[in-house]
């Protein structure tokens, strides 16, 4: 992962963030599989973030993210 626009953005993660739920959870849980295997602290500091304003932005993340086991390792 790489630091871009949208990684920092409150009104991208406002106008989306919605839509990490899709597809059964495809991206949140891809990003949790990131934060076991990556060894590059940056990525892992970028997968936190998006998790985080997902979170922030989606009224159910927090339960979400809960439910993934997540939250533990964030």
């Amino acid at each position: 992962l790489e630091w871009s626009p949208p990684h920092r953005s409150e009104l991208f993660w406002r106008d989306n963030g919605h839509k990490l739920v899709e597809h059964n959870f495809e991206i949140i849980k891809a990003l949790s599989d990131h934060l076991n295997t990556s060894n590059d602290p940056r990525s892992v500091s970028i997968a936190v973030n998006d998790i985080t304003m997902f979170m922030l932005h989606y009224s159910l993340g927090s339960k979400v993210v809960e439910n993934l086991g997540i939250k533990p390792r964030i």
